[in-house]
């Protein structure tokens, strides 16, 4: 399993899931980005970017992540 979390600042972990290879390969990286990006956000997130870190965006002066905490 893959924890998966959204981080705001690169010090506030907002939300978090496990993902298992089998979801990875079943559904993608969208379905990681559907069930952690808040609704509120989506538009600015729509305009974010993947990096080796992750996929990142700015919302209302923040800077948010998506990435892998830890991999088991």
């Amino acid at each position: 399993m893959t924890k998966w979390v959204l981080m705001k600042n690169n010090s506030e972990i907002i939300d978090e899931m496990e993902y298992s290879d089998e979801d990875y390969e079943n559904n993608g990286a969208g379905d990681i980005l559907w069930n952690l990006i808040p609704a509120d956000m989506v538009n600015e997130a729509d305009k974010g970017k993947w990096d080796h870190e992750g996929y990142n965006w700015i919302y209302k002066g923040d800077f948010y992540i998506i990435k892998t905490l830890e991999q088991n």
